[in-house]
């Protein structure tokens, strides 16, 4: 029954972080070869269904499996990973070829796609100077671009020094970083 008042859509709320007793950040778990694979480049996007701790921790290939790799992790996004265009900025990084092929792995990982989860930006502690690790891991250029709407910008290439423009399609406000 309408009450006559337009009913909005809202966004989900995400839960509360989940936080570990003693502070500690948990292993990250990298099954799928070509989000491991995008890991070794120094760099991957990762959608999680569920919340998770974040910070330095390691890295592994298996559930029970021995430390692979020291790692960042930083939280990026809540998002619907059904709707493509909020995969999108983040799937260059990925390692997967199109949004599609990521939802595929998600959907095979998880059993069916979630209605929401995070993406998370895991970023490898010892890789050389040269591989792109994010503005506080060596380029100050890279990362992400957040203008004050909303609209994120991924800047995923390393140019020396940076001249870049960012406009947002909303207004003329610059750009700016989180």
């Amino acid at each position: 029954m309408s009450d006559g008042q337009p009913h909005s859509q809202s966004q989900p709320q995400p839960p509360t972080p989940r936080r570990r007793p003693d502070d500690r950040v948990g292993p990250v778990l990298f099954t799928d070869e070509t989000a491991r694979s995008q890991l070794l480049t120094g760099r991957v996007f990762t959608f999680r269904p569920d919340r998770r701790t974040i910070g330095e921790t390691h890295a592994r290939w298996e559930r029970t499996g021995s430390k692979k790799a020291d790692v960042v992790i930083r939280e990026r996004k809540y998002l619907n990973p059904a709707d493509p265009q909020a995969l999108l900025p983040y799937q260059k990084l990925s390692g997967f070829t199109s949004v599609e092929e990521w939802q595929q792995a998600i959907k095979d990982l998880h059993g069916e796609l979630p209605r929401d989860g995070w993406i998370y930006d895991v970023v490898l502690m010892d890789t050389e100077p040269e591989v792109n690790r994010g503005d506080e891991y060596g380029y100050e250029n890279a990362g992400v671009w957040e203008c004050k709407c909303g609209i994120e910008i991924i800047v995923t290439e390393k140019t020396q020094p940076l001249q870049i423009t960012l406009e947002c399609p909303n207004h003329d406000e610059d750009i700016i970083k989180p």
